[in-house]
């Protein structure tokens, strides 16, 4: 189900026989793009050769990356959020910088990966400010301008840290932990210490930029969703947090019940948080093929 670019349709139906119904544009996610060009490089990593496809696991990671590069990212580098975008706005949550440096790798392309790496932390720390109330609590806006202001990237949509914004300690810990960045680490500290503060059974699925409660489907102190628990576990475990902590939110993850508007979603993100908790979801590019 991919649109005119080669790129996927950002929506795919449950069962997979239709993507968009009933629009023909329909344009691609950047976020679902890097996730499944890091999968396929991943398979190329674990397993090699073709598996069912009729190339390689590795003609189709390349192909997807350079699809990537072509119409999801910004000649200045800004990583934007589907190839219909302009640049103008981001998503920080779809910023992914370890995956990118993958990407480089893989792809022969480091210099153009790390220019996309440096620029979004850049636009990363933008948001955190004293307007914004989030100087010191890691809460990105759900959309934003390149300069930090959030702002509604299409009509209706959320601006505080909600469901999708809430990725970015996830993001984060990933290149903290492969890579050792310190931009990385500089964030995780912040957003750490805030989720920690709450208490692992505490977190609700909405926060205004300042910190202050905003649950979206839940109520105001109701550990009610997985990716909420599994950023604050992750934050944690990468920036040296709380051992007793990161058990607690791992725990809370594992008994599968924080399922709160989207069991798919939820679970999603319940099995890659941990897998990267217990050292299971890691960077293969180092790895020879089985």
């Amino acid at each position: 189900w991919a649109n005119e670019t080669g790129l996927m349709k950002w929506y795919i139906n449950p069962e997979g026989t239709e993507g968009c119904p009933g629009d023909e544009t329909c344009g691609a996610a950047s976020d679902a793009d890097e996730d499944i060009a890091f999968a396929l490089i991943m398979a190329d990593k674990q397993w090699g050769g073709a598996g069912a496809l009729d190339k390689s696991y590795r003609d189709y990671a390349l192909r997807h990356i350079a699809l990537v590069k072509q119409y999801e990212v910004t000649p200045g580098f800004v990583f934007t959020p589907g190839n219909e975008w302009k640049g103008d706005v981001v998503n920080l949550s779809y910023f992914a910088p370890a995956f990118y440096r993958i990407f480089g790798h893989y792809s022969n392309d480091e210099e153009f990966w790390n220019k996309v790496i440096d620029v979004n932390y850049e636009i990363l720390f933008a948001t955190l400010n004293e307007k914004n109330g989030n100087l010191n609590n890691g809460l990105v806006p759900a959309w934003s301008t390149l300069a930090g202001e959030p702002i509604e990237g299409f009509p209706g949509a959320l601006t505080y840290h909600q469901t999708d914004s809430v990725r970015t300690p996830i993001r984060m810990a990933q290149d903290y932990c492969w890579n050792g960045d310190t931009r990385a680490k500089a964030y995780l500290d912040k957003v750490s210490n805030f989720f920690v503060s709450i208490g692992a059974d505490r977190i609700t699925d909405g926060y205004l930029l300042d910190g202050t409660p905003n649950p979206e489907f839940g109520t105001r102190e109701q550990t009610s969703s997985a990716v909420f628990v599994a950023s604050a576990g992750m934050a944690a475990m990468a920036a040296g947090g709380d051992p007793k902590y990161v058990q607690q939110t791992y725990d809370l993850l594992k008994g599968l019940n924080l399922n709160i508007r989207s069991v798919y979603y939820q679970l999603s993100w319940t099995t890659m948080a941990l897998g990267f908790m217990t050292g299971n979801y890691f960077d293969m590019t180092s790895v020879e093929n089985k």
